[in-house]
């Protein structure tokens, strides 16, 4: 069951830039100052009088009176400039939780994440609810970056998979070992994949031609989930 959206107001306990293009934020809530989502929801800023956009919440569900925030700053529009000038302490609006992108309530033996840029941050929630969960399947990660200087998070994912024997993680940087869409299909043989999961998030571009790929061999559309990130530039 879904919880209906609400406005908040909350306040930058952080802001911290992972690397030149991304800043992860960490919101303290203050009105209301609680907040019930589920792993892979979004919360929508306000970054100008009744303008929004939205961004997938990157920390665990049972942190409910703060959130944090993966988000692209490299380019140049409202969403982007807004974080860019905001000061820890400042005060920023959002509505959420909102969307359906997140892990079905029966889980399969296997999923499969395939992330680029900052659609990383649904899966970094996910990660810790499987966790919670005990979730005792086999787990992989597929990040797609442009370069080793835009990574980040290299060190969650090391230690997640050093805690956990099921779960491996695969960097595909696509100025140097090829695109996830290329990495991903000489590394699992999908005709093995029939029953796992398949999380997407990212790149719109991406999205649709792994969508096509795992479609194209033998991967059920019911067992395929997506979520596409666009920046408005206006």
């Amino acid at each position: 069951m879904f919880i209906r959206p609400q406005k908040f107001e909350a306040i930058v306990a952080k802001k911290d830039y992972l690397n030149p293009n991304t800043v992860e934020l960490t919101l303290n809530l203050h009105n209301p100052n609680s907040i019930d989502f589920q792993s892979g929801q979004f919360v929508s800023l306000e970054v100008a009088e009744n303008e929004y956009r939205a961004y997938s919440i990157s920390s665990e569900e049972n942190s409910h009176s703060k959130i944090r925030l993966l988000i692209e700053v490299s380019h140049s529009g409202k969403g982007a400039d807004l974080v860019k000038r905001i000061n820890v302490e400042e005060k920023i609006t959002f509505i959420g939780p909102s969307g359906k992108f997140t892990l079905p309530n029966e889980l399969p033996n296997k999923i499969v994440f395939i992330a680029t840029g900052v659609g990383f941050a649904p899966f970094e929630s996910m990660l810790h609810k499987l966790e919670d969960l005990k979730f005792s399947g086999v787990i992989e990660f597929f990040f797609g970056i442009r370069n080793p200087e835009n990574l980040f998070k290299e060190e969650y994912l090391k230690k997640y998979s050093d805690q956990n024997n099921l779960f491996k993680y695969y960097l595909c940087f696509s100025q140097g070992i090829g695109r996830v869409t290329k990495v991903l299909p000489s590394k699992l043989d999908l005709s093995r994949e029939k029953n796992t999961l398949f999380l997407i998030c990212g790149n719109p571009n991406m999205i649709h031609e792994m969508n096509d790929t795992l479609i194209k061999n033998g991967i059920n559309e019911k067992n395929i989930l997506h979520e596409k990130f666009t920046y408005a530039a206006i």
